[in-house]
């Protein structure tokens, strides 16, 4: 009888672990990846950047959300199951700190497609509206903005982070995109 309540024991524990280990328990494992996104015109210091899931443009209450800090850096906690599927939004605010040009006057979104969130810009924010008006894909429709504007740079890279004349090119038009 006791080598029987030790095999029950021992078949017990055994399948209470293989429950935990499925469903993630005792803290092993994380239903959340970092997303980290840096918001750029110039760095753009207290925006608030989400994930938006219902795709109405809006931070809503229940999306992954944060605000950004002096670098105009956030890191968002996503369910791993809508990593790369929905686009990043920065919803700036008067007031917020853009790095080039001081205090923000006057309040406005920037986004960035599902696919390539790390950089939103107003360069980012040109290739979803156009996915968004298309149905093309975040490559094809950077392919065709490149296209149209000249630039040779990623529209999906930092161009705060050179001086080249192709990095001076894009920050023109990112202003140029944010003024209009």
């Amino acid at each position: 009888m006791g080598i029987l309540r030790i095999r029950m024991a021992m078949l017990c524990l055994g399948a209470a672990s293989l429950i935990l280990h499925g469903c993630g328990g005792g803290g092993s494992g994380s239903a959340t990846d970092d997303l980290a996104v840096t918001v750029i015109d110039g760095a753009i210091q207290n925006a608030t950047v989400c994930l938006d899931k219902n795709l109405n443009g809006t931070c809503d209450l229940g999306e992954p959300s944060g605000t950004t800090d002096a670098a105009g850096k956030v890191i968002l906690k996503v369910d791993k199951a809508d990593a790369g599927k929905f686009p990043v939004l920065a919803v700036v605010p008067v007031g917020a700190i853009d790095a080039d040009s001081g205090p923000v006057a006057t309040a406005f979104t920037m986004k960035a497609p599902a696919d390539k969130t790390a950089i939103v810009s107003p360069l980012t924010t040109l290739v979803q509206t156009l996915i968004e008006g298309s149905g093309l894909s975040s490559a094809a429709a950077e392919v065709e903005l490149k296209a149209q504007s000249g630039l040779v740079l990623s529209l999906f890279d930092d161009f705060t982070n050179g001086s080249s004349v192709d990095h001076q090119t894009a920050g023109a038009l990112a202003r140029l995109v944010v003024v209009t």
